[in-house]
């Protein structure tokens, strides 16, 4: 099976965490490989200022993310 990559969206406390928990918990019982991931936002203090200045050079761009997704 090729490999897809699948969002959630919703407000902040809306439960968008703990849906993909459950739909992996689902996918895995039917043997399929997850890899649960978060974007920035709800970690390191300030990054989502930072990723939206419009002057960031995509390597700064990609470190803060890189960043957010380890804490």
């Amino acid at each position: 099976m090729k490999g897809f990559f699948l969002t959630l969206e919703g407000l902040d406390g809306s439960g968008k965490t703990t849906q993909a928990q459950l739909l992996a918990r689902f996918l895995e019982g039917k043997g399929i490989r997850v890899r649960l991931t978060r974007e920035p936002g709800g970690g390191l203090k300030g990054v989502r200022d930072l990723l939206l200045k419009e002057d960031l050079s995509p390597e700064a761009e990609y470190l803060l993310f890189s960043a957010d997704r380890v804490e």
